[in-house]
């Protein structure tokens, strides 16, 4: 059987990320040294992490065996064009790390259901801590925590699925 190097399993996913999820920016990069055969994958706003796991996890050709400390093979297979030639092999990639960030814009329309959501008491007054109770937020619960933290929830749970949804419906 092939081996897939690295590198070329990172130009295959940043292929399909970018045709499954059309107008998000994505930087897939192939890391260096003893971390070789890992890759990492940054985007802001757009698909959930669990939306764009579901391309990643089939790119990886082994995973991290904590309980006998090891990697094993996950039995993947992946198909990648090489100088113009269709390749199928084993992909060499140990794992995939999904980074997922929450642009400003996005943060600021979260607070702001944060607020209407404590009866208008700004966020930014809690900057630097204040733990707050419970609350639910188009129907999501939105665990006590610090103001933070609960912003950047609402942002993953509520505001960045709307919006994803909302350009995938333009799109169509």
């Amino acid at each position: 059987m092939d081996y897939i190097d690295t590198k070329h399993v990172a130009a295959e996913l940043k292929r399909r990320l970018q045709d499954a999820f059309p107008g998000v920016k994505f930087s897939v990069r192939k890391s260096t040294g003893t971390a070789s055969a890992w890759i990492s994958v940054h985007w802001t706003d757009g698909p959930s992490t669990t939306d764009a796991e579901e391309l990643t996890r089939p790119m990886q050709g082994s995973q991290f065996n904590g309980q006998e400390d090891r990697y094993e093979s996950t039995g993947n297979t992946v198909t990648v064009t090489i100088k113009g030639r269709k390749v199928t092999g084993s992909p060499l990639v140990d794992g995939i790390d999904t980074h997922q960030e929450v642009s400003e814009d996005a943060r600021k329309a979260a607070a702001d259901l944060w607020s209407d959501a404590r009866d208008g008491e700004d966020p930014s007054l809690h900057s630097n801590g204040g733990f707050h109770a419970d609350l639910v937020i188009d129907g999501h619960t939105i665990e006590a925590n610090y103001t933070r933290t609960q912003v950047l929830r609402i942002a993953l749970l509520v505001i960045l699925p709307q919006r994803w949804a909302a350009a995938k419906e333009q799109a169509a």
